[in-house]
């Protein structure tokens, strides 16, 4: 099991210890579940590693998974449905991802998970972390790849990375290794490319390992719809796959896109929003913004958070601490008292703010943590396994 106390790091950017206000003072997001910076066994992953393909934030699939391997693959009987004042909601997990407080403890599971639902080779990987190790679980909860590793990623685009004494590789679903380990960090694939790290600089290797994009930058985000993030001396701006700038470097910040906008911090430190011209579709305005998610961007201004569309518009209003972005229709918000509920896109209640933790819905289910116990809930807030150790 995970040992000793550690320092937390942003879920969305890695970035280390998180204390600001619920929102990470870096790449300014709402702060999700908190997890441990990555081990550093051998040469550590650069300080400026990339800010945003470090968002291997738990999920729901992986927790599950993990619940499964420590109950030898029994779920626990259906529990009947909570009894609160909440209104239920019908229908049916990286990252980070972003709601819960700053955390100065460790996560209390005994085995933490993060998403790793890709199946592009048939079979679906979920990472863990036993005795300090990384390895690898299905669906059914069963161990398939032996943890054995210092640090690893979750798989996307069938591949997942790994560290192995000191340096990062990548192997496949079975286990095998398909690049050899020779990096000081990797991130996880997108566009079928992924940032690399050599001698402190970043660059971009293809699923055959061979090196695209030369390492050249000192951070670099991962690919969408042929455009990626990258950073030139001490601004950001965005490449295409042939690593050229198409959008110069003049932003103190910047987040990949997302629905074809991309959150960027300007020299007023405010967050606003592009478009894929280098247009700024949305003014800079903003103490913190997370990137767009089902047609909502969740905000902060003015220590009041909410939800903002394309044009910026404020179309939800809440009065909670801290909020995150909208998944199978829900988003987790959080109390000034650091409790965790969840509303719906009317910016109504519909899961009451009882939990210590919660995590975004995936696929129907989402992970709550009470006293220190874990569970899930579906989206009525009815308990699929209670809360337990």
């Amino acid at each position: 099991m995970l040992k000793g106390r550690k320092r937390l790091r942003c879920a969305n950017c890695g970035k280390e210890p998180v204390q600001e206000d619920n929102y990470c003072s870096k790449c300014g997001v709402a702060l999700g579940p908190a997890v441990p910076p990555a081990p550093r066994a051998g040469s550590a992953r650069p300080s400026n590693a990339p800010t945003w393909a470090l968002a291997g934030a738990v999920t729901i699939f992986g927790l599950i998974t993990v619940f499964l391997l420590l109950t030898n693959g029994r779920a626990a009987p259906e529990a009947p449905p909570l009894k609160d004042d909440t209104k239920a909601v019908a229908g049916s997990a990286t990252t980070p991802t972003d709601d819960t407080t700053a955390a100065s403890e460790a996560n209390p599971l005994t085995a933490a998970a993060e998403t790793s639902t890709d199946t592009t080779a048939g079979t679906a990987r979920f990472l863990v972390s036993i005795d300090g190790q990384f390895g690898y679980i299905d669906e059914a909860g069963r161990l398939v790849i032996e943890p054995k590793y210092d640090d690893a990623l979750d798989f996307s685009e069938g591949l997942a990375a790994v560290q192995i004494d000191g340096k990062y590789g990548f192997i496949d679903p079975s286990g095998e290794i398909v690049i050899d380990p020779r990096f000081e960090w990797a991130g996880k694939f997108s566009n079928g490319l992924v940032a690399v790290a050599i001698d402190g600089k970043f660059g971009y290797i293809g699923t055959n390992g061979v090196m695209l994009i030369k390492p050249t930058f000192a951070d670099a985000g991962s690919f969408s719809d042929g455009l990626a993030p990258a950073q030139r001396d001490d601004k950001y701006g965005f490449i295409n796959r042939d690593g050229r700038f198409v959008i110069r470097p003049r932003f103190n910040f910047a987040g990949p896109f997302s629905e074809d906008l991309a959150r960027v911090k300007i020299d007023s430190e405010k967050f606003g929003f592009i478009d894929r011209t280098d247009v700024t579709v949305i003014t800079p305005r903003f103490d913190s913004a997370e990137d767009f998610s089902e047609g909502f961007a969740a905000v902060r201004s003015a220590e009041k958070t909410g939800y903002i569309d394309y044009t910026g518009t404020l179309v939800i209003q809440t009065d909670y601490a801290s909020a995150q972005g909208f998944m199978e229709g829900l988003a987790v918000v959080t109390t000034d008292e650091g409790q965790h509920g969840f509303i719906d896109k009317d910016g109504e209640l519909v899961i009451s703010t009882k939990f210590d933790r919660a995590w975004p819905f995936a696929d129907g289910l989402a992970g709550v943590i009470v006293d220190q116990k874990m569970g899930y809930i579906d989206q009525t807030g009815a308990y699929r396994w209670q809360p337990s150790n």
